[in-house]
């Protein structure tokens, strides 16, 4: 009791000192408690400065919505058009043909496979992926003959024409003629982009 009795006797002399240690210790706890919930004040701020930016840059870019969706649609249907249909075999041939007729190359032999799925433990996500897949690969196994100038000029009508296609693989051979001929014999692997029915 008599150092409680100091400490008020303390106190009343320095009253200041006293008012000054409260307010301190008051000041504190205050800190203290409310420290918490200015980190979540700061974290909801920032994450609503975002939210406001996204909002804002949809509503700037969601103006032209509808007609980029347009857009979009049209530009679907046309790549839906370049596809091709492995049960189709006449038109896909047909445009194997017209690319004869635009090089001025003799195609001598021409088949169509669907590329099979792959095989094996190690593929098993590819072959998942495939599986399904709207789309599939059609190889075709080309015999062509014509000269040079000719065969890079189908190569360019297949990779740059209207179906989405590649050259896979290709094999040369002099052709019948004779060593002073300028004729060649190739093989084209050809592999085109189409849509499973």
């Amino acid at each position: 009791m008599n150092r409680f009795s100091n400490l008020i006797d303390l106190l009343r002399k320095n009253v200041l000192v006293g008012i000054l240690g409260l307010v301190l210790l008051v000041s504190l706890c205050f800190i203290f408690v409310r420290s918490e919930q200015l980190t979540l004040l700061d974290a909801n701020h920032d994450d609503l400065s975002v939210r406001r930016t996204r909002v804002l840059k949809n509503f700037r870019n969601g103006s032209d919505i509808a007609s980029n969706l347009d857009r979009i649609k049209l530009m679907q249907e046309e790549a839906q058009s370049r596809l091709f249909r492995a049960e189709d075999l006449a038109a896909n041939q047909r445009y194997f043909y017209q690319i004869e007729s635009a090089t001025g190359i003799s195609i001598l032999n021409m088949h169509q496979a669907v590329k099979q799925l792959p095989a094996g433990k190690k593929n098993r996500k590819a072959r998942a992926l495939a599986a399904r897949s709207k789309y599939e690969t059609i190889v075709y196994d080309i015999s062509l003959f014509g000269d040079y100038e000719q065969i890079l000029d189908f190569f360019r009508h297949v990779e740059g024409g209207r179906a989405f296609a590649r050259i896979d693989g290709f094999a040369l051979s002099r052709g019948k003629g004779g060593a002073g001929s300028s004729m060649i014999n190739a093989r084209v692997s050809v592999e085109v982009l189409g849509s499973k029915s």
